[in-house]
This record gives C-alpha cells, structure tokens and sequence, in this order.
C-alpha cells in the first residue's frame, strides 16, 4: 500500500548564523536533493516541506519552474509546515530551546 505524504526535512535550509542566500545555493546547486524530491514526488501523494521562513521556495521553483511549481501547489502535492520559532542551543547548561528573533526596544528592524 502506497504511503500518502512524506516529510521532506533533508531541503530544508536550517536557521542559524550562517548567511542564508549561501544556504539556499548549497541546496539549489545539490544534484542529490533535487534527485532526492524528484523520488519523492514518484513514490508519494503528497510531499511535506518544513519551513521557518520559506527559504526554499526560490530554489523549488529553480528546479522546477514556476508553472510547476504552481502545478503541484494547486493539486496539493506539496505542501509547507511553518515554525515561527527556531530550535537553538541557548549554552551554559541551558540546553536546547525555541527562540524567536524580535525586534527591541532600542533597535528595530531595517528593513
């Protein structure tokens, strides 16, 4: 029996200090997770893709184009999980933590 839907964690560009559009490249220019999606698609009804930011987006639609894209959004082939807070290590024996970036009192966002 075919399984109905997947999550697909492996394209999903982690959060953290590094700068995302290098995040986003390394995924875009991986053969193995295009390959990887391209199975996915194959084997599965629906593809489950977890996001904080949809960061992965522009790379799907490279990969794919933009009518395919709209494709397999329309007939819910892919769908999107959505965090608002990141999983983070907070250090000194705190442990592990979900953390959100705000904006301060004194510094607000630019842009």
């Amino acid at each position: 029996m075919p399984k109905e839907a997947i999550i697909n964690a492996k394209i999903w560009p982690r959060i953290g200090l590094d700068h995302a559009p290098t995040k986003n490249t390394e995924l875009l220019n991986n053969a193995r997770y295009k390959a990887q999606l391209a199975t996915q698609f194959l084997l599965y009804d629906r593809i489950v893709i977890p996001t904080n930011d949809f960061g992965i987006v522009p790379v799907l639609t490279k990969w794919m184009g933009l009518s395919n894209f709209y494709s397999v959004l329309e007939c819910d082939s892919l769908t999107f999980i959505r965090q608002n807070c990141c999983l983070g290590y907070a250090g000194n024996g705190d442990g592990l933590g979900l953390f959100t970036i705000n904006e301060g009192d004194e510094i607000s966002f630019q842009w």
